[in-house]
């Protein structure tokens, strides 16, 4: 009995440790279900995480690349801030720049103005010295008279080869004696290849001598030497440009009366008579009632550069007119 009570008494207390057992299985299991659903939804929560941490990534990414851009736009707009403080520096230098060109044109304007008024006077005061000289050009040649076509040698004596021409063609016997002349000369410059002797200007003492010349000019007719009033280039010009009307009108068999040429000057420079003037006043003289188209009504005659009277009284001689 001993024994079955012992068996029976370590089969209980097997039983029990068998119940124990299985206990403890029922809660290993309940725990390894619990830990698997754990493990499950760490799972779960590991592929969130992973979803997430790329989501991060991306949005990393993202947020790298705007703050690259912003950089770059904030580098941009640094940028622009210091063009814009630049120009703004800029546009600043060009006002003073154009305030200081206002004042330099303010001052050029007035320097201007003063240039202009003080070239005005200088005009002015050239204008009347200039009449002063051509009024004081005729007065030094009152007594000058020039000789054309004068045979030239070598050595000549000018003032000798005047008083034989004097006495041999204008018949004014005892020249030397009762003419005095101051100098004479040859005018213009010497030339190897000039065909014509140069004229000889001459210079009497007397204002009457010289007139005595003047008026016996007639008789060197045929004998190629010619005689002509010395004038200064300004009235020269004028006579020049009035000559084609002399000429004209002694072709048409009038009587041209040469005091209609000293008319070209006047004691006052504002009575002297211009070309248009000179002109009317020789055809009123020829009872002219139409004045014809002549070339001496060319501007370029009238306006143009004024030949050397030399050169103008050679050629009148040329033709055989006596300018007296």
């Amino acid at each position: 009995m001993d024994k079955m009570f012992e068996m029976m008494k370590s089969m209980m207390v097997k039983l029990e440790t068998l119940d124990e057992i299985k206990e403890r299985i029922l809660c290993v299991e309940k725990d390894v279900k619990q830990m698997k659903d754990s493990i499950e939804f760490v799972h779960a929560e590991v592929n969130d995480l992973k979803d997430e941490d790329e989501k991060t990534k991306r949005s990393d990414e993202e947020n790298r690349r705007k703050i690259r851009e912003l950089e770059d736009t904030n580098q941009r707009r640094k940028r622009k801030h210091n063009d814009v403080k630049q120009m703004k520096d800029s546009t600043e230098f060009v006002h003073a720049e154009v305030n200081e060109l206002k004042d330099e044109d303010e001052k050029t304007k007035r320097s201007d103005e003063e240039n202009r008024r003080k070239i005005h006077e200088l005009e002015d005061t050239n204008r009347r010295l200039q009449e002063s000289v051509v009024d004081l050009k005729p007065r030094s040649m009152r007594d000058n008279l020039l000789f054309f076509n004068v045979k030239k040698d070598e050595k000549e004596n000018t003032t000798e080869k005047i008083y034989d021409i004097l006495e041999q063609n204008l018949e004014i016997f005892y020249a030397r004696s009762k003419v005095k002349i101051d100098c004479s000369h040859r005018v213009g410059r010497k030339r190897v290849s000039q065909r014509k002797p140069r004229a000889i200007v001459v210079k009497f003492n007397y204002f009457q001598d010289r007139e005595q010349v003047r008026q016996n000019a007639r008789k060197l007719k045929g004998s190629r030497i010619g005689i002509a009033e010395q004038f200064p280039e300004e009235i020269e010009k004028i006579r020049q440009t009035l000559h084609p009307e002399m000429k004209k009108a002694k072709a048409q068999g009038h009587r041209v009366r040469n005091d209609v040429l000293s008319m070209c000057w006047k004691e006052n420079p504002e009575d002297r008579p211009d070309f248009q003037s000179l002109r009317d006043t020789l055809y009123k003289i020829l009872y002219c009632k139409e004045i014809s188209q002549t070339s001496a009504y060319n501007e370029e005659i009238v306006n143009g550069p004024l030949k050397s009277n030399v050169i103008a009284s050679e050629e009148d001689v040329n033709e055989n007119e006596l300018l007296i």
